[in-house]
């Protein structure tokens, strides 16, 4: 078997395992495959980043703190408020009234508090993956804040009731004990009178009279001054108070008239034990000026009590006034706690509280907290909220469009890189450039793939076919150009088209004008009954062919050798099937090449397949060229190396592969 064209040609000038061009040209074919894989992968990054990515909202309220006095720095208190708001106890009363399915260190998180600079201003923010919650999140902060910071002024009010109670019990018992002091002291001038009537001992006494006057009109003076100041601060009280409920004037101003005016009211206006106490003091001044004696000491001491009393009874008035206030203020906190106030902007707070001295008018809880916070002077303010935190309706960040595209990427990524990672291991014989790389052996041509109306012998010619079959007949015949020569074509497997290639390779060599002798060796278990006899121009089932030659039943060659529609081309059909593979090696086989080399200038020998049988390896031993064809993209490199080995043991060396049905994009491949 002659060697030229035996060598295979040098190797990939990119040293790869695999030729790049190839790969190229497969990828370029799976192109739809892409498109499908990309559109799959935004549908699935579209999905995934609906459902796992995650918007952020935020929602603002803002309270603001209301100074009642000006002695202590609200930046300092501000400050201090603010570190109160998010403790822990706080953060778990959030999440247990909201249920929200986060630990407390990720609500600490979502919670953000801060005071503006130079202000009074405290804002409280909430973050959550949607509006309604960061909205709740916020306002939960403050109410639960708010609450705590009223049940501390609670303890406060508390805590000065008792006081003011304390001091109110003091002064009762004071009043009690000067009004048994005073009925002691009536009972001894009148036991003195009686005496002095007795003893005709009354004496006129104008000291007496003119003291009597003097001290009537001290006191018509003082209280028609007192008077005059109270009708004063209440018309300041109305005017105030109209300027108020126009928010012509701050709470502060306001308030300072108010106390203004209940501490007028409470030096001027008589209680009804005064006004006994004044009355018996006109009837004791009147009969001892009418009777002209001289004031006893007894009695003397009498008028220093009555006015003694009078004083503690005017601030018995006055801290009566004060425990009245501080426990309304009290109840009226309390109330809020338990969900009758509120601190929302625009809402009164305890609804059904009525202070005292406000004739049912009703009051924001924050206005009413600074009136009894500025009238007993306490260095302290309260909270008013400014606005609360509404639903956000548009989010501040998301990550859902960035993990739609991370989605999108990796799965486009893993999808592309699987397409690539097929076509690079792809396990089979493409294009005509894989074969030296992969199979050490020279590609001798390539016939492409074509659909089933194109394969009709002897065909168009100008079909692909066609003109693909003269290329490797004049490839060949570089090759072989000896008259005799005589050519096997086997493969690796069956359906690699072995017998399509043999009939368009005949008829390529006899459109040369050459005589070419076609011969079917399957005579041993042969897949199909029939062969190449569809070649024929009178096709016939039961004629002979070389199983009859083979197994002595023909003795004449010429007698099996029938003419095919393809001019120049004769056919020894397969004939009756043979049972063992002997005498495909045997004299006989030598005599019908040796007829069909006198008789043609070329021999064609279809083989079976190389790994079912040794049929091709006894054949081989005639032939002067043993060629392997391969079905592009259907057989496996392994099944074609392991066929080439055992062709070795036969000592046959492959002169080349054909690969037949090539795909559009690797017939440049060659």
């Amino acid at each position: 078997m002659p060697n030229e064209g035996n060598q295979p040609p040098p190797p990939d000038e990119f040293n790869l395992p695999f030729h790049l061009r190839t790969i190229l040209a497969a990828l370029w074919q799976r192109r739809r495959l892409f498109l499908i894989v990309a559109l799959v992968a935004v549908v699935l990054g579209v999905a995934g980043g609906y459902f796992l990515g995650k918007r952020t909202y935020y929602a603002y309220t803002i309270l603001r703190y209301v100074q009642v006095s000006g002695k202590s720095d609200v930046g300092s208190i501000m400050q201090t408020e603010m570190n109160q708001v998010k403790i822990g106890k706080n953060l778990a009363k959030v999440r247990f009234r909201l249920s929200l399915p986060a630990t407390l260190d990720e609500l600490n998180k979502a919670i953000e508090v801060w005071v503006q600079d130079r202000s009074n201003l405290m804002t409280i923010r909430g973050k959550w993956n949607d509006g309604k919650t960061a909205a709740a999140i916020a306002n939960t902060m403050r109410e639960i804040y708010l609450e705590n910071w009223l049940q501390a002024q609670v303890t406060q009010l508390e805590r000065l009731q008792v006081q003011a109670e304390s001091e109110l019990k003091n002064l009762d018992s004071q009043a009690e004990k000067l009004g048994s002091l005073i009925d002691d002291l009536k009972k001894q001038i009148a036991d003195e009178e009686k005496q002095a009537v007795k003893g005709k001992t009354k004496r006129a006494n104008v000291a007496l009279r003119y003291g009597r006057l003097r001290e009537a009109i001290a006191e018509d003076q003082a209280r028609r001054v007192n008077r005059a100041a109270l009708a004063q601060t209440q018309l300041e009280y109305n005017r105030a108070r109209k300027l108020r409920e126009r928010d012509l004037i701050s709470p502060a101003e306001f308030e300072k008239t108010a106390a203004a005016y209940r501490r007028q009211r409470a030096a001027t206006v008589d209680t009804r034990k005064i006004k006994e106490w004044k009355s018996e003091l006109e009837k004791l001044s009147t009969m001892a000026a009418a009777e002209q004696t001289a004031q006893s000491p007894t009695e003397a001491l009498l008028q220093a009590t009555l006015m003694k009393s009078f004083d503690l009874e005017l601030k018995r008035v006055q801290q009566n006034q004060e425990v009245m206030d501080l426990k309304n203020a009290r109840n009226y906190v309390q109330e809020a706690l338990d969900g009758a106030g509120s601190f929302e902007p625009g809402k009164d707070a305890g609804t059904e509280v009525k202070l005292a001295q406000q004739k049912d008018r009703h009051l924001p809880l924050h206005e009413m907290l600074a009136r009894v916070l500025r009238a007993y002077d306490f260095d302290t303010g309260s909270f008013e909220t400014v606005a609360k935190a509404d639903v956000p309706v548009y989010p501040v960040k998301s990550t859902k469009k960035l993990f739609a595209i991370a989605i999108t990427l990796f799965i486009m990524m893993l999808g592309f890189l699987a397409i690539i990672a097929r076509e690079v291991l792809d396990p089979t014989l493409r294009s005509a450039s894989e074969i030296p790389l992969r199979l050490k052996l020279p590609a001798l041509g390539m016939l492409p793939l074509v659909t089933r109306e194109h394969l009709v012998l002897p065909g168009d010619p100008s079909s692909p076919m066609v003109e693909a079959s003269r290329v490797l007949a004049e490839r060949l015949r570089v090759m072989i150009p000896s008259t005799d020569a005589r050519i096997i074509l086997t493969s690796a497997a069956r359906g690699e088209g072995r017998t399509l290639v043999a009939a368009y390779l005949a008829g390529a060599f006899g459109r040369r004008g050459e005589k070419v002798i076609l011969i079917d060796a399957e005579v041993r278990q042969p897949r199909r009954k029939t062969g190449l006899e569809f070649l024929c121009a009178q096709p016939d089932e039961n004629q002979k062919g070389l199983g009859e030659l083979l197994s002595g039943r023909v003795n004449k060659i010429s007698d099996v050798v029938r003419e095919t529609v393809m001019p120049g081309v004769s056919l020894i059909p397969r004939g009756r099937s043979i049972d063992a593979p002997e005498p495909l090696g045997s004299q006989a086989m030598h005599d019908v090449l040796e007829f069909c080399s006198k008789h043609a200038g070329l021999t064609i020998v279809v083989a079976p397949p190389v790994l079912p049988n040794v049929d091709a390896g006894l054949l081989a031993r005639w032939a002067q060229a043993l060629i392997v064809v391969v079905r592009s993209g259907h057989t496996r490199v392994a099944v074609v190396q392991r066929a080439l080995r055992r062709l070795e043991t036969f000592k046959v060396k492959a002169m080349g592969v054909i690969l037949n049905g090539v795909r559009r994009p690797f017939l440049d491949q060659d």
